[in-house]
């Protein structure tokens, strides 16, 4: 069973990886073709507006469980790390059932708002809006999904692994950076002369 699950959140998170790079990779295209033709042929195509919309909404929605997963979304840990490691742990599951009561209830409420509104249309492309709205209920199960993958490391997260990730991820950055080439050649400079 074990690797039947794993098998299936690799192949989960492939697809809402994928989906999350065209989805920007559409909305650029489009925002740059309509900006072109409004500046260059002052013509605009409407409908790139209405799906813009959407699609950043379902990027939103579709890209919240991945956040969680790599730890992205914002977090205050002082009070927490101001605690015992056992208070500490405590407070962390506290807020992973909130957090999943409240995804739950926001997937199933999304769900009858899709359902609800099946029947209604874009202005310009004429799609049912029930269709988009279906990225509430999907983006919510793809946070519970997620989050249940990390759930026990989130809870027995050591302190200070949030600063270790963030300085992992900032330096991730500046390798091979233009900044970080021009200060090793200044150390080489200044190295040289002394």
């Amino acid at each position: 069973m074990g690797k039947i699950l794993e098998k299936a959140d690799k192949i989960i998170t492939a697809i809402n990886r994928a989906y999350l790079i065209f989805a920007i990779a559409f909305l650029f295209i489009f925002v740059f073709t309509n900006v072109v033709g409004r500046y260059l042929f002052s013509r605009t195509f409407n409908w790139v507006d209405e799906i813009g919309r959407y699609l950043m909404v379902s990027m939103a929605f579709l890209g919240m469980g991945l956040a969680m997963r790599q730890g992205s979304h914002s977090a205050f840990t002082i009070f927490q790390n101001a605690l015992p490691d056992k208070g500490r742990k405590a407070i962390r599951l506290i807020v992973l059932v909130i957090a999943f009561a409240f995804i739950a209830t926001f997937c199933y409420l999304g769900l009858l708002y899709a359902l609800n509104n099946m029947e209604n249309r874009t202005e310009y492309l004429r799609w049912r809006n029930g269709m988009w709205y279906l990225m509430i209920p999907l983006g919510s199960f793809l946070f519970i999904w997620h989050t249940a993958f990390i759930a026990k490391a989130f809870i027995n997260e050591s302190r200070g692994a949030d600063v270790e990730r963030d300085i992992a991820s900032g330096d991730a950055l500046l390798k091979g950076s233009e900044f970080l080439n021009e200060k090793s050649a200044n150390e080489k400079i200044d190295g040289g002369k002394n």
